[in-house]
């Protein structure tokens, strides 16, 4: 079947430095967001040396709508849209406390639960550090084989990320290989 590059809202993740070193907190969280993820957008805690962080919803809440008519203007002339339309009418017809439960539930094309995301792995302050996700998919698109991006996922997302820069959720934006 193979696996597919896919552009999503990172709603769950957990970062883990390999091996089991101690890391500091600030050092670990200024590394990443060199890197465009923003710890502070999610609601995390550390247990041992793992850290978990879920999205906060109040950011949802506030950002969904108007957030996924700017992400989807964006991608629409380059990739296939069929029924983005429906994702926003339908989270219309809900209220925005239950936005972030049906994020993460969602099961349209242009928008659902991806469990199946690749994790990545960073290199901060001369350690190597986990980061596995759980994503809410807006797109995804062709058969990708690699064994490495180098990068440029990262970059790809940065840029997105840039051109949404008035939206909290669009530090929530990765770019990465699922299936």
């Amino acid at each position: 079947m193979g696996q597919f590059l896919a552009v999503g809202i990172v709603t769950k993740l957990q970062l883990h430095p390999i091996p089991s070193d101690p890391i500091d907190f600030n050092t670990l969280q200024e590394g990443l967001e060199n890197r465009g993820i923003d710890l502070s957008i999610y609601n995390g805690q550390q247990y041992g040396e793992t850290w978990d962080g879920q999205l906060k919803p109040s950011i949802v809440e506030t950002e969904l709508l108007d957030f996924l008519q700017a992400v989807y203007a964006k991608l629409q002339p380059f990739t296939r849209l069929d029924d983005s339309k429906e994702v926003i009418n339908n989270f219309k017809s809900y209220p925005p406390e239950s936005w972030f439960e049906r994020l993460s539930e969602a099961s349209f094309y242009n928008l659902q639960n991806d469990a199946y995301a690749q994790g990545r792995y960073y290199s901060i302050d001369g350690r190597r550090i986990q980061l596995r996700f759980v994503s809410a998919a807006l797109v995804m698109g062709g058969k990708i084989f690699m064994e490495t991006d180098n990068g440029l996922f990262d970059l790809f997302a940065a840029g997105l990320q840039a051109q949404l820069d008035s939206f909290q959720l669009s530090k929530a934006l990765k770019v990465y290989i699922t299936g």
